[in-house]
C-alpha cells in the first residue's frame, strides 16, 4: 500500500508540473490569442515546446507569408538534440501544409527513414496528413504523371520528404 501511495504522489506531481508549466507559444500575461496548433502538437507528441523551437516555427512561418513574390529564403542552426528533426519539422509541416503550397522536406539520406518515421508517427492519428516520398535518379524512367502527384500533394495539405540528390537529379532531368 505504501508503494501504491508514492506511486500515486509521483504521479499527482507530474500532473500538476505539466498543468502549471508555461506554454512557450501562449502569452505571458495569459491574455490574447494562441496558435492552437501549437497545442494539438504538444498532446499529439506528448511533449512541452520549448520556446527557442517556438521561436524557430515563427520565424520560418512568417518569413514565408510575408514573402512577396511567394518565394523565401532562411537559413537557421541548432546544435544537436535540439529537435530539429522530431519537433521543427514536424511542427512546421503542420503549420505549412494547409493546401495552398507544396511542402518539400529534404533531409540528408541518414536521415530520410528517421523523418518519414517522424512525420507518419506525428500524422497519423489526431493530425492527420500525407507522407509522401520522392524519389528520382537520371537513369530511371520519368514519371509522366509526377506533376499531378504534387499538385495533389499540396492540395491535400501532405507532405512530401526526399533527399538532395532525388532533387539535383530532378533538376537535371528537367534540363536535359
Amino acid at each position: 500500500i505504501e508503494q501504491r501511495k508514492l506511486v500515486l504522489a509521483q504521479a499527482s506531481a507530474t500532473l500538476v508540473n505539466t498543468l502549471r508549466a508555461r506554454r512557450a507559444y501562449a502569452p505571458s500575461d495569459g491574455l490574447g490569442d494562441y496558435d492552437p496548433r501549437f497545442l494539438a502538437f504538444e498532446f499529439t507528441r506528448n511533449i512541452l515546446l520549448r520556446s527557442n523551437q517556438v521561436e524557430l516555427v515563427n520565424d520560418f512561418v512568417s518569413s514565408l507569408t510575408s514573402a512577396k513574390d511567394g518565394t523565401s529564403a532562411m537559413v537557421k542552426q541548432m546544435i544537436m538534440g535540439q529537435g530539429k528533426t522530431t519537433v521543427v519539422c514536424p511542427l512546421l509541416v503542420l503549420m505549412l501544409a494547409n493546401g495552398e503550397q507544396l511542402v518539400v522536406l529534404v533531409v540528408p539520406g541518414a536521415l530520410l527513414d528517421m523523418s518519414r518515421r517522424v512525420l507518419r508517427a506525428t500524422f497519423a492519428s489526431v493530425l492527420t496528413k500525407k507522407v509522401g516520398t520522392f524519389e528520382c535518379e537520371r537513369s530511371t524512367t520519368f514519371d509522366p504523371h509526377l506533376l499531378a502527384k504534387l499538385e495533389k500533394a499540396k492540395s491535400s495539405g501532405s507532405v512530401v520528404v526526399t533527399v538532395p540528390t532525388s532533387v539535383k537529379s530532378l533538376m537535371l532531368r528537367l534540363i536535359e
